[in-house]
């Protein structure tokens, strides 16, 4: 894992979670880099990092939180997200909020 960017949430009501693949970074043999984001509300990047190809979203989610403070915060993902161990990294590690959605059937 490597941080990509970074700025400071403080202030932030809420923090989305998402990760994508970046287009056009397939190569051959090569795997898409996929990228996990933080992002505020009000569209400032918390911080951005890289994915490596034996891990997945869930396992870099932490490590991607880990440096803020998130007091109060309400932090959102997707579905993939809604892990009790997660849910208890923001509640009790990072005393946030949360709102994990899955998406409409």
């Amino acid at each position: 894992m490597a941080d990509l960017t970074g700025a400071d949430p403080g202030g932030a009501d809420t923090v989305a979670v998402d990760g994508k693949a970046a287009r056009g970074s397939r190569h051959g043999q090569t795997l898409a880099a996929h990228l996990l984001a933080a992002t505020t509300g009000d569209g400032r990047t918390v911080t951005q990092l890289r994915v490596l190809g034996k891990t997945n979203e869930i396992t870099c989610s932490a490590a991607l939180l880990e440096p803020y403070d998130l007091t109060g915060v309400v932090v959102t993902a997707d579905a993939l997200h809604t892990q009790r161990d997660h849910a208890r990294f923001l509640v009790e590690g990072k005393k946030a909020h949360y709102l994990l959605v899955e998406p409409e059937r």
